[in-house]
C-alpha cells in the first residue's frame, strides 16, 4: 500500500479525491489539489580509520539488518537538530560537526505501507564513544566496500558514490 492509498477523501469537504499523478490528488468539489510529499530524514556517515559506522536495527522494519545511524525529522526539528537528536538517541554521542553530502529520494516499507522518504546525508564528527541505544541493537565499523549489507538502497548508493575507492 502506498501513501496515496490512504487519501481517498478530501480533508476539507470529505468528497472523493481523484488521483491526478503519483503525488497529486484533486478534489473536484473544492477545486483543490492535495500534494503528497516525502518524509524528511537525516543519515549520519561517521568515519574512523577509514571505516564507516554501521548500526544494526533493533526494531522493525528490517530488524536485525544493518543501516546507517539516523532517522525521521520531527515536526519542530531542522535537519541539524534532527541529526544531533538521532545521534544522541541511537549512539549516545554528541554531534560536533556535520558536512552536507547530498539528499536523495528513497522508499521506506513499514507494515505493508510504502512511504517515500527524503534522506539527507551528512558526514559527521562526533564526541563520545558510540554505544547502541534506542533503535540500535549493535554497532560495527565497516570498510566502505561492505555497503551492500545495508538494508536501504539509498544508503548503499551514497556510500558507493562518495566513499568507495576514494
Amino acid at each position: 500500500m502506498k501513501e496515496i492509498d490512504f487519501y481517498q477523501y478530501c480533508p476539507r469537504c470529505k468528497n472523493k479525491l481523484e488521483q491526478k499523478s503519483i503525488q497529486l490528488l484533486f478534489c473536484e468539489s473544492c477545486n483543490r489539489n492535495l500534494y503528497l510529499s516525502p518524509k524528511p530524514c537525516v543519515t549520519a556517515i561517521i568515519i574512523r580509520d577509514g571505516k564507516i559506522l554501521f548500526s544494526q536495527r533493533a526494531r522493525e522494519p528490517y530488524k536485525g539488518q544493518w543501516d546507517l545511524p539516523g532517522g525521521f525529522v520531527d515536526y519542530t526539528d531542522n535537519l541539524e537538530e534532527a541529526l544531533s537528536r538521532e545521534l544522541k538517541e541511537e549512539l549516545g554521542v554528541e554531534l560536533v560537526s556535520a558536512k552536507y553530502i547530498e539528499s536523495r529520494s528513497g522508499v521506506y516499507y513499514w507494515e505493508g505501507y510504502t512511504q517515500v522518504v527524503l534522506p539527507t546525508f551528512f558526514e559527521c564528527q562526533i564526541s563520545g564513544d558510540p554505544k547502541p541505544s534506542d533503535d540500535v541493537a549493535a554497532i560495527e565499523w565497516h570498510d566502505p566496500k561492505d555497503y551492500k549489507i545495508i538494508c536501504f538502497i539509498h544508503d548503499q548508493e551514497v556510500i558507493k558514490k562518495y566513499y568507495l575507492n576514494n
